[in-house]
C-alpha cells in the first residue's frame, strides 16, 4: 500500500489485517492484493473517523451496538455526504460498507470465540450488531446511496463503437504486426519491435474476442501451448455447414480463466497464432524464466497492463471516437448488436457463455440502450395510439411500421414562415450516441428520425438577476438545483418566469457556475 496514514493504521489494526487475511485465502490470485488492499484502506479510513468521535484503540473496540449510530455518521463522512443534496460524493463505497462491517463482525466473533478475547460479552455485543446492521443498514444509507449510483446512469451517455473506429483499428494492427514481425525476424534482438508486437497481438485478441482486459492479461503460456493445437472431433462435422466449417478451420481455441472461476474460450486467428509463436520463440531473450504470462511485461515479472495498450495503440491507429474502444465498451458493443441480429434463445445463451456471463446478466446489462430503442421502437407505438391507427398494423412487428411523419404538419402557413425564420436558433436533440446506433439498425429503422426543434427565448436581465440572487448558494458550491427549488423560484416570483420550465431554470444555473471555472 502507498505508505500514508490509512496504511498505517490499517497495518497497526490486528480486525484489519486479520479481515484481508480472510479474503486473500479464498481469492489466492495475484490481482486480488489489490483489492485485499483497497478494503484495509476503506475501513482504516472509517476507524480514523471513529476515533475522532469515540476514544477506542482498535476497530474491534468501536464494533459495539452502542455505536451503531457512529459507524453511520463516520461512513457518510468517508463517503463524502452532502446533507443539503442528500447525495454521495462515493455512493459505491457506502453502499459497499455495510458489507465490509459485517466481514469485520464475523472475523471478530471468530476471534473471540478462539479465546483472543475471554469476555462471552464481546460475542453477544457483535451478534447484536450484526443484527442492526442487517434490520437498520439499507434504511439509513445503503438504500440512499444506491438510488444515487441509478440516477447517475440514467442520463448518462452510451459511447459506442463506431463500425468505422473498428475497422481502422482492425487495419492497424494487421498492418503493424506484420512490420514487426518482419523487423523480428531480421533482428531478434530488438527489445523496442518485441514489445510491440506483443501489444498489438493482445490489441487483436480483445477486439475479436471482446474479453475482458484481465482475462486475457492472466492468460499463461503453459496455458496457450497445452491448448492451442487441439482440434474439434470429427464426429460433429456433419452437425455444422460447410460455411462454419471453413471458419472453424480459421481458427484455434484456448480456454482460459473468467470471472468466478468460469472457463471461458478465445479464438486466434492464423495471424494472431503466427505473432504469439514469434514472440514465444524469443522470449529467452528479453524476458525471465519465473515470467509465465503470455503477454508480459519486459521489465517486470508481471503481465502488461491491458488497458495501456489499448489506449496507446487505439490513439496511434487515429480513430475518431477513442474513448468508446474499451474493453467494457466494446463487450457492451458485441452483446447490444447480437439483438439487432435477433439470435435465438439457444445462440443467445452460447453467446453469454462466451463472454463469461449468464443470459440473466446479458439480458439485464447487455442490451440494446433504452434512449436508442424508446427513440426508435416505442415512439412508433405511441404516435400510433395518439393517431388511433394502431389497429391498421394488426400482426406487424415494430420492425415493419414505418410512420409517415409529414401528415402531423398541419400548421399554416405563417406559422411556417416564422418557423423558418427563426431555424438558425433551432438544435438537433438526438445524442451523438444514438446515431452511431441507428446507423447499424436495419433500414425501416432508418426513417425513422424525429428532428426535434425548439425556439430559443432569451433570459431577460431581470430574470438572470433574480435566479443568480436566489441560487448564490448553489453557484458558490456549484450544486444543480432541486426540481422544488426552481418552483420555489417561480412560486415567489410571479409573473417573472412565465416562459422558463423548472428544467431552464436549471439548466442555466449548472452553466452559469460550469462557465465561470
Amino acid at each position: 500500500m502507498r505508505a500514508d496514514e490509512l496504511s498505517l493504521t490499517a497495518k497497526k489494526d490486528m480486525l484489519i489485517c486479520a479481515v484481508a487475511k480472510r479474503y486473500l485465502k479464498s481469492h489466492r490470485d495475484k490481482h486480488f492484493r489489490a483489492i485485499a488492499s483497497r478494503k484495509m484502506r476503506q475501513l482504516a479510513a472509517l476507524l480514523i473517523e471513529i476515533k475522532k468521535k469515540i476514544k477506542v484503540t482498535n476497530l474491534f473496540a468501536a464494533l459495539d451496538p452502542l455505536n451503531f449510530d457512529i459507524l453511520v455518521e463516520c461512513t457518510k463522512i468517508i463517503s463524502r455526504y452532502n446533507a443539503e443534496t442528500q447525495s454521495y460524493g462515493a455512493p459505491s463505497l457506502a453502499s459497499h460498507m455495510g458489507t465490509e462491517l459485517k466481514d469485520c463482525i464475523d472475523v471478530a466473533s471468530n476471534m473471540a470465540l478462539k479465546k483472543y478475547r475471554q469476555d462471552n460479552s464481546d460475542i453477544n455485543k457483535l451478534k447484536n450488531l450484526r443484527e442492526l446492521i442487517d434490520k437498520e443498514w439499507r434504511f439509513e444509507v445503503s438504500t440512499e446511496a444506491n438510488n444515487d449510483l441509478k440516477q447517475k446512469n440514467w442520463n448518462k451517455p452510451s459511447l459506442i463503437p463506431l463500425a468505422e473506429d473498428l475497422t481502422t483499428l482492425k487495419n492497424y494492427t494487421l498492418k503493424e504486426g506484420e512490420r514487426y514481425r518482419n523487423v523480428l525476424q531480421q533482428n531478434p534482438h530488438d527489445k523496442k519491435s518485441f514489445k510491440n508486437l506483443l501489444e498489438i497481438t493482445y490489441v487483436q485478441l480483445l477486439l475479436l474476442n471482446r474479453r475482458r482486459i484481465g482475462e486475457l492479461e492472466r492468460m499463461t503460456v503453459p496455458s496457450y501451448i497445452t491448448n492451442i493445437n487441439n482440434q474439434s472431433s470429427d464426429e460433429f462435422n456433419s452437425c455444422i455447414t460447410e460455411n462454419e466449417k471453413v471458419l472453424m478451420k480459421s481458427f484455434r481455441r484456448v480456454v482460459i480463466r473468467g470471472k468466478r472461476g468460469r472457463g471461458v474460450p478465445v479464438l486466434f486467428t492464423d495471424e494472431m497464432v503466427k505473432n504469439t509463436d514469434l514472440l514465444l520463440s524469443l522470449r529467452s531473450h528479453f524476458l525471465t524464466e519465473e515470467n509465465i504470462f503470455l503477454f508480459s511485461n519486459t521489465k517486470t515479472s508481471n503481465s502488461i497492463c491491458g488497458s495501456k495498450a489499448i489506449y496507446k495503440h487505439v490513439r496511434l491507429a487515429g480513430v475518431k471516437n477513442a474513448a468508446a474502444l474499451t474493453s467494457t465498451r466494446l463487450r457492451k458493443h458485441l452483446a447490444t448488436m447480437s439483438q439487432v441480429i435477433n439470435l435465438s434463445p439457444q445462440d443467445l445463451e452460447q453467446l453469454a457463455c462466451f463472454m463469461g456471463h449468464t443470459s440473466e446478466i446479458h439480458k439485464a446489462y447487455y442490451r440494446l440502450p433504452s434512449d436508442v430503442y424508446q427513440m426508435a421502437k416505442v415512439s412508433k407505438l405511441l404516435l400510433l395510439n395518439e393517431r388511433g391507427e394502431a389497429s391498421k398494423y394488426k400482426g406487424k412487428s415494430l420492425e415493419e411500421i414505418n410512420i409517415d411523419l409529414d401528415i402531423e404538419e398541419d400548421d399554416s402557413e405563417d406559422d411556417e414562415n416564422e418557423e423558418s425564420s427563426n431555424k438558425n436558433e433551432c438544435t438537433e436533440n438526438i445524442s451523438t450516441d444514438t446515431r452511431n446506433i441507428q446507423k447499424q439498425l436495419d433500414s425501416s429503422d432508418k426513417d425513422f428520425r424525429v428532428k426535434k426543434k425548439r425556439i430559443l427565448q432569451s433570459w431577460t436581465d431581470c430574470q438572470k438577476k433574480v435566479a443568480l440572487s436566489f441560487f448564490k448558494n448553489h453557484l458558490k458550491n456549484k450544486i444543480p438545483p432541486k426540481k422544488k427549488e426552481c418552483l420555489q423560484l417561480v412560486n415567489d416570483n410571479p409573473g417573472v418566469f412565465v416562459n422558463k420550465s423548472w428544467e431552464k431554470i436549471k439548466i442555466f444555473v449548472v452553466n452559469t457556475y460550469n462557465k465561470n471555472n
